[in-house]
């Protein structure tokens, strides 16, 4: 070992060459803290569990959704990208677009505008495109998951936030009491990208994205034959629709991850930094071992450790193998020797391929929290057996180097973080505030009369009250705010009996078609105000606290296929919905068009008093007695919903079963 009369930057190279000698094949502690770790249940531990298979022992009693791994709005957004050049993120893009006319050709069958050989292809490329999503024709692709992990995705792959401020301190997750609750989100998070760079589900989004890059290839060529032959001396813009979609699809990977990586790294650090405090300041009652409060302490600082490892190395979604992408699919490169290696010297180099980052990363953290720790106590000239094991001191050594060395990982791994704007969803309701086209506010009626005047004046005052708290987090969105409004339409003068929500579903549709309507008000969907929700609001109690009818208009409880019951069972039309959530998470999820009420009920459905408050990181279970998940229900359901839809964006769902595999993350 190094002696105190050696320079410090020697002594410390001597005392982290000794370490890593000793410890190059882990510690007698490493298998029984990980298995700890995994037992809290604090940190990822793969997504196996949350993809169904024919063994699955939870098949019957969870509930099930077949993922469209490439979200079906996400073509309706890159139609939106074409007509405007803005990229996911803000930046705009430089490269030549189709004119408004030659835009409108992309919905038009070839043969009404394309010349040969292209007219002989039947149908539009926006047709093509949304097969390629989810039909008979791309079964294949199509993956039935827990709706606990699809509710998360669908919110991280448009940039919608897990969980609001608001929600965040409501939940009140930053109580000590409460870090695992608080944890079990962050994990929601990192789990998503878990299942998105599982190899099947990455290959499923790969070729994907390469089948419609191939119907936009045909598009792009039919349209430049149109330019040179308007051409008088055979000159034009050449147009890429492929670069575009490649520039586009790389653009909106990146934002959704940086975004969810924000989160997820802020909110670690959230909850860490009380952690180290007390961790700083806890004075055991006798030099030695940890004591009990110490063991809590540094348990939490080492799962905050693991999820901050987890988010650094894993939020990604890698373009390796995609049309524009000169990188081949990594996904069955093999971990080499050197990927073996427990510490890292050289910076890391970042790779397509999760298994490599992780290696990578975690060895280069186990290297570089060594590298300050020996600095430190080099340059303090102690000797590391000169205080005990729960010193503080000591163990706020630990913690700085290993805080630091995550943090230095990180910069190598994914660069400097990026300055972000306002979410996805409110830039979208920002940019639009002045448009009639926007659908923002909501129309609500009284549909209950058993309160007086004042009660219900009350009632009103409360519960817009709560509906305008939200966004605290947002600078700037005053405008915002002055749109977000509620209309009232009272049922009784309306002639609406109480409680007639079905009355109340026929005036609503032609009052927002009427010159009565205010403008800019959702016409999918009303708010309703019966007995339960004024009590809610008056009376408020644990499990009954806060919250309103919101209906489906279009819902016809007539139609038995209406619901898509296997994945929404018992789902009637209305969800009750927290006051707290109506404008940043019902309203950003309505605006980014990627969940309606029917997707939401099963949040709701679990929950004591059936109210949807927001996203849920525990398994969510079926409501009712569940028939076996069969291949011939799975082909029932691919019948019901295998024609392609209409490009209102309704697109079609999947087979249930088609794809039963699982396997570690």
């Amino acid at each position: 070992m190094a002696g105190r009369d050696q320079p410090p930057a020697d002594r410390a190279a001597a005392m982290l060459r000794f370490d890593m000698a000793v410890t190059e094949h882990g510690t007698p502690l490493s298998k029984p803290l990980g298995e700890a770790a995994v037992k809290r249940r604090n940190i990822p531990t793969g997504i196996q569990d949350q993809i169904l298979r024919l063994d699955h022992p939870e098949a019957r009693t969870r509930l099930w959704i077949v993922d469209r791994t490439l979200e079906p709005q996400t073509v309706a957004h890159f139609f939106e990208f074409v007509s405007s050049g803005q990229l996911p993120g803000g930046s705009q893009s430089s490269l030549p677009r189709p004119t408004h006319e030659e835009f409108m050709m992309m919905m038009q069958p070839f043969p009404q505008w394309a010349p040969a050989p292209y007219n002989e292809i039947r149908r539009s490329t926006a047709e093509s495109i949304m097969v390629r999503i989810g039909s008979r024709e791309a079964l294949d692709h199509l993956t039935p998951i827990a709706k606990e992990l699809h509710c998360m995705k669908t919110r991280i792959w448009e940039g919608i936030p897990p969980v609001s401020e608001r929600r965040w301190k409501d939940l009140e997750l930053d109580r000590p009491d409460n870090f695992s609750i608080a944890c079990q989100f962050i994990v929601a998070v990192i789990n998503v990208f878990y299942y998105l760079n599982h190899p099947m589900i990455k290959h499923n989004l790969r070729v994907t994205s390469n089948l419609i890059s191939d119907h936009l290839k045909e598009y792009e060529e039919a349209i430049n034959a149109l330019r040179k032959s308007a051409s008088s001396d055979g000159s034009y813009q050449h147009m890429s629709a492929t670069r575009l979609w490649h520039e586009f699809i790389s653009a909106h990977y990146k934002s959704i991850s940086t975004r969810a990586h924000k989160w997820a790294i802020e909110h670690i650090d959230r909850l860490r930094a009380p952690v180290i405090v007390h961790l700083a300041t806890h004075q055991p009652a006798i030099p030695g071992p940890h004591d009990a409060r110490q063991w809590e302490l540094t348990n939490k600082f080492h799962d905050l450790n693991e999820n901050t490892a987890h988010a650094n190395f894993a939020i990604f979604i890698p373009t390796d193998g995609y049309r524009g992408d000169p990188r081949p699919a990594q996904d069955a490169k093999p971990l080499t020797e050197q990927d073996g290696r427990r510490f890292r010297e050289e910076p890391i180099s970042w790779s397509a391929n999760l298994y490599h980052r992780q290696a990578d990363y975690n060895a280069r953290v186990r290297y570089l929290s060594r590298v300050q720790t020996y600095n430190e106590i080099a340059e303090a000239g102690i000797s590391t057996i000169d205080s005990p094991v729960n010193d503080p001191r000591s163990m706020m050594r630990t913690v700085r180097s290993q805080t630091n060395a995550h943090i230095m990982a990180r910069r190598e791994l994914r660069g400097e973080p990026e300055p972000l704007g306002l979410d996805t969803w409110l830039d979208q309701v920002k940019t639009r505030v002045g448009s009639e086209n926007l659908q923002w506010g909501y129309v609500a009626f009284r549909l209950n009369h058993e309160h007086n005047d004042g009660q219900w004046a009350y009632f009103k005052q409360r519960f817009e009250d709560d509906c305008a708290n939200w966004g605290d987090e947002f600078t700037g969105i005053d405008d915002v705010r002055n749109i977000s409004k509620i209309h009232w339409l009272d049922g009784k003068e309306l002639g609406i009996e109480d409680g007639d929500i079905e009355a109340a579903k026929v005036l609503f549709k032609t009052y927002v078609e009427s010159t009565d309507a205010p403008t800019q008000v959702r016409q999918e969907m009303f708010l309703v105000a019966d007995g339960d929700v004024i009590s809610s609001y008056l009376n408020p109690t644990t499990a009954k606290r806060g919250f309103v009818l919101a209906v489906d208009a279009d819902f016809d409880p007539t139609d038995t296929d209406q619901g898509r019951n296997e994945e929404s069972p018992g789902y009637s039309g209305a969800v009750r919905v927290l006051g707290s959530l109506l404008w940043d998470d019902l309203g950003a999820q309505f605006q980014m068009q990627t969940q309606q009420l029917v997707d939401l009920w099963p949040l709701a459905m679990n929950n004591p008093a059936l109210i949807y408050e927001g996203p849920l990181p525990m398994p969510i279970l079926r409501s009712r007695s569940s028939a076996s998940l069969s291949r011939s229900m799975a082909r029932e359901m691919a019948q019901r919903y295998a024609e392609p839809q209409s490009i209102a964006w309704i697109v079609v769902a999947g087979v249930l079963g088609n794809h039963f595999f699982g396997g570690p993350a």
